[in-house]
C-alpha cells in the first residue's frame, strides 16, 4: 500500500541518512586524529588522503547525495566536496531561517535543506557545511501531488533527488546572488520562493566565497 504522506516519508529517509552521515564523518575525523593530521604532522605522500577518500566513498550513505564527493587530490592535499539533501527545520515568517530563532518560543517547521559539505585534509584537516537552500515540507508535498505519485518506489525518490540537485545548482548560480523572487524549473513544475539574506554567521561555500544569500522555497507548482 502506498505511503499516505510521501513528503514526510521522504524527509524521514533523509533524517536516517543524516544520522549515518554524521557517524561516518565522526569516524573519519577520529581516523585523522589517530593518524596525526591536525597536529602539524605531514601526511606521507598521498597515504592519508587516499585513506580518507576510500572511507568517504564507502561509509557515506548514498541516499540524499545530490552531487559528489568530487575528490580533488593535489600535492598530498585532499578536498572532498559533496552536496546533499538533509532533514531540517526553519522559522516561518519574514525572517525565517534555519538557525535558532530570536524568539525561542517560535515554532520551527519541518523542511529539507540543501547543503554542501567540504572536508579538506593535508597536514591539518577541516570540515564545513554551507547552506544553499531551505525547502518547506509543503513544497515537497506539492511536488508529490504535481507528479501524481506515491512514495512507494525508488524511481520516485530518484526523480525527486534529481530535481533537488537541479535546485541546488540554481541556488549557487547568478539567480540566487541577490535578494528577491526565485524560481527554478523542475520535473513537472516549478520551485518558487525567494532569495533572502543569509542569517547568522557566514560560512564558505566550496568555491571559497562566503555566501550572502540563501534560497527559501515555499511552493512547487
Amino acid at each position: 500500500m502506498a505511503e499516505s504522506n510521501p513528503a514526510l516519508a521522504f524527509r524521514e529517509r533523509l533524517r536516517e541518512a543524516d544520522d549515518r552521515f554524521a557517524d561516518a564523518v565522526t569516524g573519519i575525523m577520529a581516523t585523522l586524529r589517530a593518524r596525526g593530521a591536525g597536529r602539524g604532522v605531514r601526511t606521507r605522500g598521498v597515504e592519508l588522503p587516499a585513506l580518507v577518500r576510500m572511507r568517504w566513498i564507502n561509509d557515506i550513505p548514498s541516499f540524499g547525495s545530490l552531487g559528489g564527493p568530487h575528490p580533488d587530490l593535489r600535492h598530498g592535499r585532499l578536498t572532498m566536496i559533496e552536496t546533499r539533501a538533509v532533514a531540517a527545520r526553519f522559522v516561518a515568517g519574514p525572517g525565517w531561517h534555519a538557525g535558532p530563532a530570536d524568539d525561542p518560543t517560535a515554532e520551527r517547521e519541518p523542511a529539507i535543506a540543501l547543503v554542501t559539505n567540504t572536508l579538506t585534509v593535508s597536514a591539518a584537516f577541516s570540515f564545513g557545511v554551507s547552506l544553499l537552500a531551505l525547502i518547506s515540507q509543503d513544497a515537497v508535498a506539492d511536488w508529490f501531488a504535481a507528479m501524481g505519485r506515491g512514495a512507494g518506489g525508488d524511481s520516485v525518490t530518484t526523480a525527486l533527488l534529481a530535481d533537488l540537485g537541479t535546485l541546488a545548482a540554481a541556488a549557487t548560480g547568478p539567480s540566487a546572488a541577490e535578494v528577491g523572487a526565485f524560481t527554478c524549473d523542475g520535473g513537472g513544475g516549478t520551485w518558487t520562493g525567494e532569495v533572502v539574506a543569509m542569517p547568522g554567521s557566514r560560512v564558505k561555500r566550496y568555491d571559497g566565497q562566503p555566501p550572502s544569500t540563501v534560497v527559501m522555497i515555499t511552493e512547487f507548482k
